[in-house]
């Protein structure tokens, strides 16, 4: 530990940041941009995403926007109408089985 603190002290004394600062902060970009696991599942995704299988054939929506709730079921009263079914009827299997976690 006495060794470590003197390695800091030595690097603190001789300004070794100053003298090292390009590196540090190339080396920083470096983990946030290419080591960080948000970083690479963001890669990942847009490398493997095809947004023609997103679209359904005969439709003329080819927005690859994330649509909130409301602002959704106000542009797809249909996919919202089944979605409510859906919701509905995994709220009574929840119910059903109430021992069931999920």
């Amino acid at each position: 530990l006495d060794g470590a603190i003197q390695i800091i002290r030595e690097a603190i004394a001789n300004d070794e940041y100053s003298k090292r600062k390009n590196l540090i902060l190339d080396a920083r970009k470096s983990v946030l941009e290419n080591h960080n696991i948000l970083a690479w599942v963001a890669n990942f995704v847009s490398s493997n995403h095809d947004a023609s299988q997103n679209t359904p054939t005969g439709t003329d929506d080819t927005s690859d926007d994330i649509l909130g709730r409301h602002i959704f079921r106000k542009k797809h009263p249909l996919k919202a109408a089944k979605d409510a079914i859906f919701r509905t009827r995994m709220k009574r299997h929840s119910a059903a089985n109430p021992f069931q976690r999920g």
